[in-house]
């Protein structure tokens, strides 16, 4: 994508840092990882499966073709799709019982489950909202004088630590899931469009919010 500014990825588990930025940690070689490597939660899902039978299909379970059936997108993005960090996304068919035992099982080996859009995550017990307040500290060392705006938009359960967080919450209309309830958060702004087409709206808002107070 040729993105050169700090981004995170997985939910917060990971914070990459540009070259400007890095100096603020230095040993962190451009990448912060707040979560259990990739390696580690495979292990712990592979011994899972061995005692339990729980109907749950991950990312790593999948070829790219299936992928690419579950989500639509085409086979250079399904590709990118299964190169994991920190997190493995899964498709969950079995009954909320044995989901209380899958989490229970996690939970025994520091990890947990989070819900997001379309699927499940697992993952370190970490949160977006965690990686936000990290990489917002690094740009006020960076730029100590700059005034600093923070503005996050989500449309899924894992998004609220994230939207709590932030100087400009937005959440967004979810069609393919129970949007969740961030009546608590104050500010927060609620879009009256879904998907993309919400974000698109609510992102020229914002701009045209920052440019009206400049």
């Amino acid at each position: 994508m040729h993105n050169h500014s700090p981004f995170i990825c997985e939910n917060g588990a990971v914070v990459h840092l540009n070259k400007n930025m890095q100096h603020t940690d230095p040993d962190s070689m451009g990448e912060v990882y707040f979560a259990q490597p990739y390696a580690y939660i495979l292990n712990v899902l592979d011994v899972i499966k061995q005692s339990h039978d729980f109907e749950m299909t991950g990312f790593n379970d999948m070829d790219i073709s299936d992928l690419i059936k579950l989500t639509n997108l085409d086979e250079i993005s399904a590709s990118a799709a299964k190169q994991r960090e920190a997190t493995e996304p899964l498709v969950w068919n079995d009954s909320e019982q044995a989901l209380d035992v899958f989490q229970q099982l996690l939970h025994e080996q520091n990890l947990t489950l989070t819900k997001g859009g379309r699927f499940y995550h697992v993952m370190s017990p970490i949160s977006k909202g965690d990686s936000i307040n990290y990489l917002m500290e690094k740009y006020h060392q960076l730029e100590p004088e700059t005034h600093w705006v923070s503005a996050g938009l989500g449309d899924s359960f894992n998004d609220i630590s994230m939207l709590e967080q932030v100087d400009i919450p937005v959440l967004i209309k979810n069609p393919h899931s129970k949007t969740p309830d961030a009546s608590h958060i104050q500010n927060i702004i609620e879009s009256e469009l879904p998907g993309p087409a919400g974000w698109n709206v609510e992102v020229l808002n914002i701009i045209n919010k920052i440019k009206g107070t400049q």
